[in-house]
């Protein structure tokens, strides 16, 4: 009787169904999502269920229809004023469809927005995808100057995370040591102590 949730289950359902590229079974239970969030007044259930059903769209080479429902979720996102992640999310994947559509003008405006978005909201994985999906598209242009361009930007961001995470790991290694070392040292002191 909870409709959220069998949207939620629907919507699953969809997505599995779309990675395993089912795409008539994803559509089916996407589209029994849309029928309940669309009638929610939460923004963000539509513009889920709107993003997923473009993306399946898109992965099946109908981009009229992912475009459209590209646009809804644009919509939702300038009407609402949404984060900052969202609207560079929306961006690159209408961006990304128009350049499946050989609509390139269309897809480097779109990208522009996107990149600009995620430079805002400091969103590394959003603009890593952006450079890579803008790569692409320059290549299906024959433009290997600026294909070049965008994929060395792609691994340099890349390389730059995969450099702060292994960092990262380091800090917490040493981190862990000094501490096992310490609760060591304290329950040797303990024991003596005793």
């Amino acid at each position: 009787k909870d409709t959220i949730m069998m949207g939620n289950v629907y919507n699953a359902q969809g997505n599995a169904f779309d990675k395993s590229k089912n795409y008539d079974s994803a559509l089916h239970y996407l589209n029994k999502a849309y029928n309940i969030f669309m009638k929610q007044d939460d923004p963000y259930y539509k513009m889920n269920i709107l993003s997923n059903l473009g993306l399946t769209y898109k992965h099946i080479g109908k981009t009229a229809e992912a475009i459209q429902y590209f646009e809804e979720v644009k919509n939702v996102v300038v009407l609402d004023n949404m984060p900052l992640d969202y609207k560079a999310q929306i961006y690159n994947n209408i961006a990304a469809t128009y350049s499946q559509a050989k609509n390139f003008s269309k897809a480097k405006n779109a990208f522009d927005s996107s990149i600009q978005f995620a430079k805002q909201a400091n969103l590394s994985n959003v603009l890593m995808e952006n450079y890579r999906n803008v790569s692409d598209m320059y290549g299906a242009m024959k433009d290997f100057k600026q294909e070049a361009h965008y994929l060395r930007s792609y691994y340099h961001l890349k390389d730059s995370l995969f450099s702060l995470d292994s960092k990262n790991k380091l800090t917490q290694l040493e981190a862990d040591y000094q501490l096992e070392r310490k609760n060591s040292e304290l329950v040797k002191k303990n024991a003596e102590v005793e």
